[in-house]
C-alpha cells in the first residue's frame, strides 16, 4: 500500500489498469456482467487440490499493487521536479556568491583607500602640528570654507574619513556574513538534492518491484474470477462459460439443434457436480484439478458391462472402461466424438470446455432440443436410465430460469 493513506488513483485509470492486467475479454459475451463469490473451502481446510482463490482478496491485492506502483511513480516524478528546482536554486545561489565576492573585492579596495587617506591625514596633521599656517598650505583651499580654521577642518575631515572607513568595514563584514550564509545554503541545497536523487532512485526501485508483481497478481485475479462461483448458481464462472460457449458454437454449427447452455448444465450437475466430484474443482484453465474417473463398468452396481476399449489410455483401466471427466464420457464415445471446445489443439475429457462441447455435439444428434420429448430422448441416449433423465431435466429446467446477460 502507498505510504500516504490520502493517495487515491483516479477511478477510471484504476479500472483501465485492472483491465490491462486481468482482462475479462475471454469470457463469453454477457458473463463479464455476472456477480461472483468465492467458493467455500473444502471440509477441514483441505488444500490438496490447491488453495481456494478468493476473488475479493485477489482484487484487493491487485488494486493495492497498482496503487503502489502509481504512488512510487508519482513520488519519483516529484523527486525529479525537486532536483530540477534545487538545481536552479543552486545556480542562483552560485551567481549570488560570485556577485558577493566581486563586491567584497571592491569594498576591500575602498576600505584600503579610506584607511590610507586617514593615515595620510594623520601624518600631515602630525608634521604640521607646529603651526596652523603650514597645515593650511597642505590643504585644499576650497575645503577650508566650511571650517573656521584649517585645524578645525582637519578634525572634521578625520571624522569623515573614519566614518567612511567604519561604514566600509561594516559593509565588508556584512558581505562576508552573507557569503557564508550563501555557502551554507549551497551546502544545504546540495544535501537536499542528494536526498531527492536518493528518493527518486528508491521510488524507481519500488515502482519496478511493483511492476514485476502486477502480471502475477493480475493472473491471480483472473484465475480467482474464473474459479469463483456465480451468484445465483452452484457452478463457477469457468464452468458456466464452458456450457455457454459450447451451446453457442454448436448452435452456430448446427442451427436445427437449438441447444442452450442450461441443457448441458443439467448433465454436468448430475454427472460430477460441475467438476467437483470427489473434492476436486475446475481450474481457471477449464481442467479439473484432479481427474474424475468413475467406477469400473463391470456389470455390477447397476452398471453396464463394457470391457476395456482404450488400453487404459483415457480411463487408466486396462480391464474395464470407466466414465471420465466432468461430463463422464466412456472412452469409446470420447474417441469417436471428442471435441476441442477451447481451441487449444488438445481434446481432453477432463477439460470442461472440451467435455461440454462434446456433450453438445452428442445431444444434437437427437434433433431439435427445444422440443421437450426430443431433449428427453437426447438425455436418455446419454444415459439409458429414466430416473437419470428426470433428474437431469429437473436441474436443467431450474438453470433455465437464470438469466444470462446479452
Amino acid at each position: 500500500m502507498p505510504a500516504d493513506e490520502d493517495f487515491e488513483l483516479d477511478e477510471e485509470i484504476l479500472r483501465a489498469r485492472i483491465e490491462r492486467w486481468a482482462p475479462n475479454e475471454e469470457l463469453s459475451a454477457g458473463l463479464e456482467q455476472l456477480e461472483v463469490r468465492a467458493p467455500a473451502p473444502l471440509p477441514g481446510g483441505d488444500t490438496s487440490v490447491g488453495p481456494v482463490l478468493d476473488y475479493d482478496e485477489a482484487y484487493r491485492e491487485l488494486v493495492e499493487m497498482i496503487e503502489a506502483e502509481a504512488y512510487a511513480i508519482e513520488r519519483r516524478e516529484d523527486a525529479l521536479l525537486d532536483i530540477d528546482r534545487l538545481t536552479l536554486a543552486q545556480a542562483l545561489e552560485r551567481k549570488r556568491l560570485i556577485e558577493l565576492r566581486g563586491e567584497e573585492a571592491e569594498l576591500a579596495l575602498d576600505l584600503d583607500d579610506a584607511e590610507t587617506a586617514l593615515r595620510g591625514l594623520a601624518v600631515r596633521s602630525f608634521v604640521h602640528a607646529g603651526g596652523d599656517d603650514e597645515l593650511e598650505v597642505s590643504l585644499d583651499p576650497s575645503e577650508l570654507r566650511s571650517a573656521s580654521s584649517p585645524a578645525e577642518f582637519a578634525d572634521q575631515l578625520a571624522d569623515s574619513l573614519a566614518s567612511d572607513r567604519d561604514r566600509l568595514a561594516e559593509r565588508l563584514i556584512t558581505n562576508r556574513r552573507v557569503q557564508q550564509a550563501t555557502v551554507n545554503e549551497l551546502a544545504d541545497l546540495a544535501g537536499r538534492k542528494a536526498d531527492a536523487a536518493n528518493e527518486a532512485e528508491n521510488q524507481q526501485v519500488l515502482a519496478y518491484e511493483a511492476a514485476l508483481r502486477l502480471p502475477e497478481l493480475g493472473q491471480a485475479l483472473s484465475d480467482a474470477r474464473w474459479t469463483s462461483l456465480v451468484v445465483g448458481l452452484d457452478m463457477s464462472i469457468v464452468v458456466l462459460d464452458a456450457y455457454v460457449r459450447a451451446a453457442r458454437s454448436t448452435s452456430a454449427e448446427r442451427p436445427g439443434c437449438n441447444i442452450e447452455w442450461w441443457m448441458l448444465a443439467g448433465i454436468g450437475r448430475v454427472e460430477s457436480g460441475h467438476g467437483t466430484f470427489g473434492g476436486t474443482r475446475v481450474g481457471a484453465d477449464g481442467r479439473t484439478l484432479d481427474e474424475i474417473i468413475g467406477i469400473p463398468l463391470d456389470g455390477t452396481n447397476g452398471t453396464a458391462l463394457i470391457t476395456d476399449t482404450d488400453g487404459g489410455v483415457i480411463d487408466l483401466d486396462v480391464v474395464f472402461d470407466r466414465a471420465v471427466g466432468p461430463m463422464q464420457f466412456i472412452p469409446g464415445t470420447w474417441s469417436f466424438i471428442g471435441t476441442d471446445g477451447d481451441e487449444d489443439e488438445l481434446i481432453d475429457p477432463h477439460n470442461i470446455y472440451d467435455a461440454a462441447a462434446t456433450a453438445a455435439r452428442y445431444l444434437c444428434t437427437s434433433g431439435d432440443l427445444q422440443a421437450p420429448d426430443i431433449l428427453a430422448r437426447a438425455y436418455f441416449s446419454y444415459n439409458h436410465d429414466l430416473e437419470y433423465v428426470a433428474k437431469v431435466t429437473g436441474f436443467a429446467q431450474a438453470y433455465r430460469q437464470f438469466p444470462i446477460p446479452s
